[in-house]
């Protein structure tokens, strides 16, 4: 299911206009654009996850499903063990609390707190969720709420057996693979619907035609999308994924564990305005 019934197909926009075109000249040089997806606050079985998958096996992309750990219901890892081959899920934290200071943006695992206690909820969250989800589809990467984490925590990460960090562009971390989210359609601090989209895709195709070869990263809430949201979704996926210069990542192959071995894997992505940072 891409779009529901009564929803606007809108790849005809300006936006999407731009975007196509964009892609075009790219395949006419040869190249190939990096694309992949990752959905944030999974807990449970529902509907609006139900559209989630239809829409990544619709369209033929792996999906990398942030989940809850604290949070986590039986009736998710009943629902992943039904999907075809298409998601994963990655660690979101441990039960998504806000621990900043009032005056400060929210974050679970920010300098805030001691990095002892930082480094034990760590450690909780990947042993909750790989006795919560099944195993094979559990990847030990971590994604911290709200895309905000310590830097001493995220150099304790390795050693508490994640292999993987995915938040917004930052620095490289040694003993981790790094792949992060660089486009967010929410319009967090105001509709919490849909940003400008023609803004959104403008500045996409921008960063292809800056850089093809850098990934970009798609960052999705299922809970939250409303008809605009799920339309815009629907329509990025079916202009990206079918067109010859996108290769849609797959998040288990890319999260291999090498970064453990070699110690030095940084994040590609270019930094966005359309990456949440809360």
């Amino acid at each position: 299911m891409s779009r529901s019934a009564g929803e606007t197909d809108n790849r005809d926009s300006p936006g999407f206009t731009t975007l196509r075109k964009t892609l075009d000249e790219v395949a006419a040089r040869g190249q190939r654009v990096p694309f992949w997806w990752r959905d944030d606050d999974a807990v449970a079985a529902s509907p609006a996850l139900d559209r989630l998958i239809d829409l990544a096996e619709a369209h033929a992309i792996p999906l990398l499903l942030a989940a809850i750990p604290d949070r986590i219901e039986p009736s998710l890892g009943q629902r992943l063990a039904a999907a075809k081959n298409t998601v994963s899920v990655a660690v979101h934290g441990l039960a998504h609390h806000n621990h900043a200071p009032p005056c400060e943006k929210p974050a679970e695992f920010g300098a805030h707190r001691p990095l002892d206690t930082l480094v034990a909820e760590a450690a909780a969250g990947l042993r909750i969720a790989r006795e919560r989800l099944p195993e094979a589809m559990l990847l030990p990467v971590f994604v911290p709420p709200w895309n905000r984490l310590a830097p001493d925590l995220a150099a304790a990460l390795p050693g508490l057996g994640y292999r993987g960090l995915s938040a917004v562009p930052g620095p490289a971390i040694p003993g981790l693979d790094r792949l992060d989210a660089t486009l967010d359609p929410i319009d967090w601090r105001g509709t919490r619907s849909l940003r400008d989209p023609d803004a959104l895709l403008q500045n996409l195709a921008a960063g292809i035609t800056r850089d093809p070869a850098r990934p970009n990263g798609l960052l999705t809430h299922h809970l939250t999308h409303d008809a605009a949201l799920w339309a815009f979704v629907a329509d990025l996926l079916e202009t990206c994924c079918g067109h010859p210069a996108v290769t849609c990542l797959d998040p288990r192959s890319l999260f291999s564990g090498a970064a453990v071995e070699t110690g030095a894997a940084g994040s590609t992505l270019q930094r966005s305005v359309a990456a949440r940072k809360g």
